[in-house]
């Protein structure tokens, strides 16, 4: 299987999992006015909490953007959708999302569909470092937490920028690193920040700003973490591939939120020459 593959399996593996604890948004959360996530919430309200929290990035991101009705956006890594759904109930524009993950394609079109959005939204399975999209077809795009699941994230972004329009915003929200990674997690290719700008600048990109949310990713982090450990307790059922996935990754990130880890948010616009 290749890299990309394994991806999409482990996305396929982990995506019933994230749905219940996270919802439709497979992202982290703003949480206003350094508020501690509530422990004490049902699941219901945890979740809907989370929901809140995890929207207000999305909405963040929306207004970077700044479409307008019948523009088209390309959703680098859609997940199952939430993100995609949302900002075209609130603008009006048109969106393709893809994803390597089979499983995430047949949800979000589910979704789509319930939401009764699906003439303006519709997903896809594609390699962002092999679009299947003509060129300059697309006003706009986002990354939210892909791109650090890209194998070979110059590629990606040399094809981001071939299929946007001259001029086209693309704003990018994912986790950086801080520090070098004495051991890199398995299915992720996280890079210094420094590294990313430089790349997004060699493909053709005017980097236009970058805002760092560690603290915000860090009680994301950390709720989704005690959600897991409720989910382990209460369900019969619930320990499995995916939990034990799941716990590793979060083991081994929280503590080095700050230090080896970090988040960010880059506001670019595509060129129209690549160095």
């Amino acid at each position: 299987m290749t890299r990309t593959g394994d991806v999409g399996a482990y996305y396929d593996l982990l995506t019933p999992l994230l749905q219940q604890l996270w919802g439709g948004n497979f992202h982290i959360g703003l949480w206003p006015d350094r508020a501690t996530p509530s422990e004490d919430a049902d699941r219901e309200g945890r979740l809907a909490e989370t929901d809140t929290a995890s929207d207000r990035l999305t909405d963040l991101l929306v207004e970077e953007l700044a479409l307008a009705p019948g523009q088209r956006l390309l959703d680098v890594g859609c997940g199952v959708g939430r993100p995609a759904l949302r900002l075209a109930r609130s603008t009006g524009a048109r969106v393709t999302g893809i994803t390597i993950s089979s499983s995430q394609v047949r949800l979000a079109t589910d979704h789509a569909r319930a939401a009764g959005l699906d003439r303006l939204v519709g997903f896809q399975l594609a390699d962002a470092a092999a679009l299947p999209l003509p060129d300059g077809s697309y006003d706009a795009a986002w990354a939210i937490e892909s791109l650090l699941h890209i194998p070979d994230t110059r590629r990606a972004l040399t094809e981001i920028h071939r299929v946007l329009a001259p001029g086209g915003p693309f704003v990018i929200s994912d986790m950086i690193l801080r520090a070098p990674d004495p051991e890199p997690h398995a299915h992720s290719s996280v890079e210094p920040l420094e590294t990313l700008l430089s790349l997004l600048e060699e493909t053709g990109f005017e980097v236009t700003g970058h805002t760092g949310l560690d603290d915000h990713l860090l009680r994301s982090l950390q709720r989704l973490s005690t959600d897991l450990e409720h989910h382990r307790k209460h369900l019969a059922d619930a320990d499995g591939p995916a939990t034990d996935a799941l716990a590793r990754i979060l083991g081994k990130t929280i503590p080095a939120v700050g230090t080896v880890y970090g988040y960010t948010v880059i506001t670019t616009s595509a060129t129209r020459t690549t160095r």
